[in-house]
């Protein structure tokens, strides 16, 4: 099975740098995580980051040794409520469009890798939620029309 946002790499003992790939990369550093898995009970210690573990955008340094016998896994974890508000009158900008497009993508590739319940679960609430930003733009959209139609129609009759 192909994995979108998460790469697994088998423990070593000694490697404490790893670099990853996401399909889409992430929106935010913030949103990479990482866990530790033994592979005999699959308990997973989960790893804290930040910034100074990232040696540039692919790649994690200075973390904790992964002893053989367990998993390193690097994951994207997008949050799931909206990153976008839109709103009546605001502006429309191909960086927002872009963002929220990208952010429902990443959720639900991320719950294909997950791969079960619980992923249909998560794709199920992205879907409504890229739905409601979808529909809260349109409806803002319109709304705009309309206000720029009344002003140029007031404009016009006032000359």
């Amino acid at each position: 099975m192909a994995l979108y946002a998460t790469n697994r790499f088998p423990g070593d003992g000694t490697t404490t740098s790893y670099e990853f790939n996401f399909v889409g990369k992430y929106i935010a550093r913030a949103h990479v995580k990482v866990y530790q898995e033994d592979n005999a009970t699959k308990v997973r210690t989960y790893v804290s980051i930040n910034d100074s573990n990232f040696l540039n955008d692919t790649t994690l340094r200075s973390l904790p040794v992964t002893p053989v016998g367990s998993t390193l896994v690097i994951y994207r974890e997008t949050p799931k409520p909206p990153i976008v508000d839109f709103v009546n009158g605001s502006r429309f900008t191909e960086y927002n469009m872009d963002l929220v497009a990208r952010q429902g993508l990443f959720v639900a590739m991320e719950a294909m890798d997950a791969g079960d319940i619980d992923a249909r679960e998560q794709l199920l609430a992205a879907i409504s939620a890229v739905t409601a930003l979808v529909d809260d733009a349109t409806a803002a959209g319109s709304d705009a029309t309309a206000a720029a139609l009344a002003a140029a129609t007031s404009a016009s009759d006032a000359a």
